[in-house]
């Protein structure tokens, strides 16, 4: 009985995280509360086209999107610096993602309390604009704590079609994402 349920749960989860539109709550559903775990003060990501607010609920047009977000970082350590990437994770379509992930953007060294991420930060992979092929696409942003500066060079050669988040995370000692979003 117990293992019936657990499967209904599971699968209700799997529903919603594979329906674009469905109101959840933010990105709980991809880094859950118990991330930040170790005492460390959560940071809060704020991407936006426009005077958009990037959430789940909202899809963007191609035009809406076509100029990089404004990206702001709030609730985060003085010292601190942080990643950003964006990635697509359902190319060539949400069907059949055999391209999975494509790389949108990178930007590292954003100070905490950052205003414009964009501005204040270290593009190592300029802003591409969401042109999804075949149907609604997710595109999620990820803001991961460095433990250092970088260098401003990428580590290896730098693929945007199957770009690994894990690989991307390992080479630069980036952990776990400490908060996200997307649409």
């Amino acid at each position: 009985m117990a293992l019936a349920g657990f499967v209904y749960c599971l699968t209700c989860l799997i529903v919603l995280l594979s329906s674009p539109g469905v109101a959840i709550d933010q990105f709980e559903t991809v880094i859950p509360d118990w991330v930040d775990s170790f005492h460390f003060p959560r940071p809060s990501l704020r991407v936006a086209y426009g005077s958009q607010n990037v959430t789940i609920e909202r899809q963007f047009s191609p035009a809406e999107v076509l100029l990089q977000p404004k990206v702001s970082i709030t609730n985060a350590g003085n010292r601190d610096l942080f990643t950003l990437v964006m990635v697509d994770p359902d190319p060539p379509g949400p069907q059949i993602p055999i391209l999975r992930n494509i790389l949108h953007w990178i930007v590292v060294n954003i100070p905490a309390q950052s205003t414009n991420a964009s501005e204040q930060g270290d593009h190592l992979a300029p802003y591409l604009s969401p042109t999804p092929v075949q149907g609604v696409h997710r595109y999620y942003f990820l803001l991961f704590r460095q433990k250092q500066i970088h260098a401003g060079s990428l580590v290896g050669s730098l693929s945007r079609t199957l770009f690994s988040v894990r690989v991307f995370t390992e080479n630069y000692d980036l952990g776990y994402p400490v908060d996200g979003v997307f649409f």
